[in-house]
């Protein structure tokens, strides 16, 4: 038996706030068996009784803070072989068309097997115990997933009207069924169906999908309304925006789980299909975002009561793999209002040299009217909720993001003393707002600790880089890339 032990458990309360409280949890196989709280004068107590039992195998971190693991719920973790492109060109156009596509396009299972290592290789380094990935070559992802040592929801892109998975649509159906299957996940690997977007899947495929989703009863993820040209040929070919038009394909129906990436196209009047439905969640992914069009409006869907989750999508668009970094931008989203508002345009483009009195009301009351905002936005629990529970309650097969019985045994070790958490007064505000991930000090993922055990004790992910198994997989990368370069860009 395992146990892990810490004066400084973060652990949901009620009302689902983090709270930092001596605790010993107790591992069985991959899941959390046992949280026992404890008083802080009867701590060492309770580690000596521990100690003392031979069939106990006791992890004392006593003054370092233990969390859940993040989980990154949209991820392309092989589309890392694209990070450090030159995106000019592709940006002022399509990005997934102009540029994903023609490498996709080039693409064999065993590019994408080790592209993904890759990538989970860093997710782990930053503190993820689980990612939901959508990418082709489904089982090559879930392969590389497994033996990196990530726990994942895998969703093999599904395609048939355009792009490079419409040539193996039929078996990326079959792919995600077979995910279903014990042998993965009695290795924490799990599935869900991965249409890509409105605009590359048929209205055949989409019924398709709503039935096989109720049949396995696992969830649909798929981006939407993530481009212009998705939305206007949605419109063309529909007469409806693309979640209007998911609806009436019944993907909305309330009994089936769904993950709806993007969403920077959606207006208010769609956001109450989404708001009355508890199985569906939008996803954000803000730096991403940025960079292929611009972030979607969170302000709006948190106003309308969607439900929503925070993500990294890919290293292509973003340049990390790290969804506590995410969090940062979403705390200070009310604040751009001010740079975008009518009152700061208007005198942006006045001749005053000063502000006039009624401007400056105008800020005020502006001011005022953001800060109810930013109280919401800069709540560190909530923050961290949606990369923690808010995404580890949204599969049928498992629970994730906190530490409580039943939940998967994905845990952070963080070290309290370094620089990156002094003073380590408030720990919840520091993962939310601190880069943390120099100081995570030992991760656990399926109940294993991630490497080698040093004195007994875990190390930093970031050790991982000294391992044989990870230089040989960087090589194997490196030579791939090369290769699938020269197929499609000489």
């Amino acid at each position: 038996m395992t146990i892990l032990a810490s004066k400084y458990v973060l652990l949901h309360n009620s009302t689902d706030e983090l709270q930092a409280v001596p605790a010993f949890i107790t591992i069985k196989n991959t899941l959390i068996e046992k949280v026992e709280l404890v008083e802080i004068e009867n701590y060492q107590l309770k580690v000596i009784e521990y100690s003392n039992n031979p069939q106990i195998k006791l992890f004392d971190f006593s003054e370092s803070f233990v969390s859940p693991a993040a989980i990154n719920c949209h991820t392309h973790l092989a589309l890392n072989f694209l990070r450090g492109f030159s995106l000019n060109k592709a940006i002022q156009q399509n990005i997934i068309e102009n540029l994903f596509y023609a490498a996709e396009e080039n693409l064999t299972y065993e590019d994408v097997y080790a592209f993904a290592k890759m990538g989970a290789y860093e997710s782990l380094m930053n503190g993820t115990g689980l990612v939901w990935d959508h990418y082709y070559f489904g089982k090559a992802v879930a392969q590389a997933i497994q033996d990196v040592g990530l726990c994942g929801v895998v969703s093999p892109t599904l395609q048939d009207i355009s792009g490079p998975g419409c040539k193996n649509t039929e078996n990326a159906i079959s792919d995600t069924i077979d995910l279903t299957g014990t042998i993965w996940s009695e290795n924490c690997i799990y599935a869900a169906f991965g249409p890509h977007a409105t605009d590359t899947v048929s209205t055949n495929l989409w019924k398709r999908i709503h039935n096989y989703s109720q049949t396995h009863n696992i969830p649909v993820h798929s981006h939407i309304a993530q481009t212009i040209e998705e939305t206007q040929r949605c419109l063309e070919r529909h007469n409806q925006n693309p979640l209007t038009y998911l609806q009436s394909v019944g993907i909305l129906d309330s009994n089936i789980k769904s993950l709806l990436v993007h969403g920077i196209y959606i207006n208010n009047a769609e956001l109450s299909s989404v708001r009355e439905n508890k199985n569906c969640a939008l996803v954000f992914c803000p730096y991403s975002q940025l960079i292929f069009q611009f972030p979607a409006n969170a302000i709006a869907w948190e106003q309308n009561q969607v439900k929503w989750f925070v993500a990294t999508d890919c290293g292509a668009s973003n340049d990390t793999m790290n969804p506590w970094s995410e969090l940062r931008f979403i705390a200070g989203l009310p604040s751009l209002n001010s740079a975008v508002s009518s009152e700061f345009i208007n005198f942006m483009n006045s001749n005053d040299t000063h502000l006039s009195k009624n401007a400056l009301e105008k800020f005020s009351e502006l001011k005022n009217k953001n800060n109810a905002l930013l109280q919401t936005f800069q709540n560190p629990h909530s923050l961290l909720n949606r990369i923690l529970k808010g995404p580890g309650s949204h599969h049928n097969a498992f629970i994730a993001g906190t530490i409580a019985p039943g939940a998967l045994a994905n845990i952070c070790i963080w070290n309290r003393n370094h620089a990156a958490f002094w003073p380590p007064h408030n720990p919840a505000r520091s993962l939310a707002f601190c880069d943390a991930s120099p100081a995570l000090a030992g991760l656990m993922t399926r109940g294993k600790w991630i490497g080698a055990l040093k004195n007994g004790y875990p190390q930093s992910p970031s050790e991982l880089t000294h391992t044989t198994e990870f230089k040989h997989a960087h090589k194997e990368a490196e030579i791939r890339l090369a290769n699938l370069f020269a197929r499609t860009f000489q």
